[in-house]
């Protein structure tokens, strides 16, 4: 849980848990979206099951997948439809040129760290080609074959190498927007003819919508098995400690975010860090704001619900202390949670670079997260529970 906002290519500012909500504002080129034509109508197989993610479907026809993305950051609910058709195959009259993608995807290229354990766990880890930032690169399999020179490193945000890109010859550029032209590119790449696919994993509101999009990757590798058993896991494990915690009679007030510029950047409500704070048995200062985005907050306003808070999560972006935090701005001392030394961050897997596993990894494991957090929150239910992602922020110096 930070903010809304998803940490793509690792996005180096988790990003203050800022401007996010998981979808940002801002003018940029908007894909044009693909629907098949009304006269052409084809009779389904089946809908691929899905139980928690909300903006995406899969529906399998004979010999060939249609796939459907159901929001985009714009949020003006048009769908854009890509038909997934075996190498060889003719595809579907109701196929448009730009959005077939041949199954199972043989050059990959991933412009989100966010989608490479995916790649890790379905073993299709040799189908990638390129990635977005290495240097915010977190899953050990990737960094391995990133130094080995297998996979291209083609840059960040609106100056990605567009070049080198097209030089790989990929299947597939899976992407995404958000509505930041420092950060968007998916219309620059379509533009140069690429096999541009975008995911919204980042728009999901819960943890478990979020980790469902494991399924959104692996039909382009025709893995949908093997997705949904490894899913099925996960989200046992997940309900199986909300079920614990929700059995708890004290529930923890929890302050969530950080400052950044003298602005506060707080979670909404109804944004997914807030469902894990739910699910672990916490009392959110501001549950009751249904918001997906942040709340951007005073200090005073952000003390006057949080100052007798339990506990204080997510205090910066990176590794950090007591000492350090107060030395930014001594206010924070009338905090209860920092006078306790209640305060932990989702900094114990982070790298110097920027790059954090809970951003990367994190997004297909919530029940490790949930674990981390019922560990804090309530000791007694885990004890022999060790952190994973989450970690103390010592007392520590200043500096």
């Amino acid at each position: 849980m930070t903010t809304a906002l998803p940490a793509r290519r690792g996005l180096r500012l988790g990003l203050l848990l800022a401007t996010l909500g998981s979808q940002l504002g801002g003018c940029r080129h908007a894909p044009s979206p693909a629907t098949p034509p009304a006269s052409a109508p084809v009779a389904a197989v089946r809908k691929l099951p899905l139980r928690h993610a909300e903006g995406f479907q899969v529906t399998f026809h004979a010999g060939w997948k249609e796939l459907t993305l159901l929001r985009s950051w714009r949020g003006d609910g048009v769908a854009e439809t890509w038909w997934l058709v075996p190498h060889g195959a003719t595809p579907p009259p109701s196929a448009i040129a730009d959005h077939t993608i041949r199954v199972p995807v043989r050059r990959a290229v991933m412009m989100s760290t966010t989608y490479l354990p995916t790649l890790v766990e379905l073993g299709q880890l040799d189908t990638l080609v390129g990635i977005s930032g290495q240097q915010y690169l977190t899953t050990p399999a990737v960094r391995q074959r990133y130094d080995a020179g297998q996979v291209a490193d083609l840059g960040e945000g609106a100056e990605v190498n567009l070049e080198r890109l097209v030089a790989l010859q990929p299947d597939l550029v899976m992407t995404f927007d958000m509505g930041d032209p420092q950060y968007d590119h998916g219309g620059k790449l379509r533009e140069a003819g690429l096999p541009v696919v975008f995911n919204a994993d980042h728009l999901e509101n819960t943890p478990l919508g979020r980790a469902e999009w494991l399924k959104f990757i692996a039909a382009f590798y025709n893995a949908e098995d093997q997705a949904a058993t490894w899913f099925d896991r996960l989200e046992r494990d997940y309900q199986q400690l909300r079920e614990r915690t929700a059995q708890v009679r004290r529930r923890p007030l929890v302050l969530c975010g950080s400052a950044f510029s003298g602005t506060w950047y707080i979670p909404g409500g109804g944004n997914w860090s807030a469902v894990y704070l739910a699910d672990a048995g916490a009392r959110y200062a501001w549950a009751d704001n249904p918001s997906t985005e942040a709340l951007q907050l005073g200090f005073e306003a952000v003390l006057a619900r949080a100052a007798a808070a339990d506990w204080w999560l997510h205090p910066a972006a990176e590794p950090t202390t007591l000492a350090r935090l107060l030395a930014q701005d001594s206010r924070l001392e009338r905090f209860a949670a920092v006078r306790a030394g209640r305060v932990a961050n989702n900094s114990r897997r982070m790298r110097a670079g920027g790059g954090n596993a809970y951003h990367e990894q994190g997004v297909v494991e919530p029940q490790v997260i949930l674990a981390d957090l019922v560990r804090l929150l309530h000791p007694e239910l885990l004890p022999q529970h060790r952190l994973v992602y989450y970690e103390p922020v010592p007392r520590g110096a200043a500096q």
